[in-house]
């Protein structure tokens, strides 16, 4: 079976990211693992610097960390719309997402509603964290500096996906801040 042009291209650039990334003297383009927030920098010698990151920095400190949802083993993302989605439904989450026969997402939708982000890790971002003030989600986009012998990464398509009270209604925004990092 042969993969589409397009599928293979985000394959084959998700790919290069990594091996790009894999080689790099910081975190680089990295990712929170599923369902977590973007953990704080690696202690060994303190190479990274959140605090400009810190909910009260960007102006959120009443605002709460969102955890991320993470689809079931086997489960991957159909047809990303390119931006933040609400899904309401079983049936709306089985139409953006592939699983095997039988595989349940755990989500009780009278409960909650599935939020999926859909966005682009800059070659510069080094994650994103989701924060909830009840009134508004804030997508805070973590950026570094490059180091002089840093791979060049690529912009990466990923999907952000948390859960809200069902009915909630929010309005989106987005906040940068800089990581600081010592090169070696």
């Amino acid at each position: 079976m042969t993969a589409p042009p397009a599928r293979l291209f985000v394959v084959v650039a998700a790919l290069v990211a990594l091996v790009a990334c894999a080689g790099g003297s910081g975190r680089g383009a990295e990712l929170p693992p599923e369902g977590e927030a973007t953990p704080p920098p690696p202690e060994e010698g303190a190479p990274e610097d959140d605090s400009e990151c810190a909910p009260d920095r960007v102006g959120l400190s009443g605002a709460r960390v969102v955890p991320l949802w993470s689809p079931p083993e086997g489960c991957t993302r159909a047809n990303a719309v390119g931006q933040t989605d609400t899904v309401r439904s079983e049936e709306e989450l089985r139409a953006r997402y592939t699983c095997p026969p039988g595989v349940a997402f755990g989500i009780d939708f009278s409960r909650d509603q599935l939020v999926l982000a859909d966005r682009v890790l800059s070659p510069a971002q080094a994650g994103s964290d989701v924060y909830d003030d009840g009134a508004r989600i804030t997508f805070v986009n973590r950026q570094r500096a490059n180091c002089p012998d840093d791979p060049r990464p690529m912009p990466t398509p990923y999907t952000l996906a948390f859960l809200l009270p069902t009915g909630a209604e929010r309005t989106h925004a987005e906040v940068s801040c800089t990581v600081r990092r010592a090169c070696r």
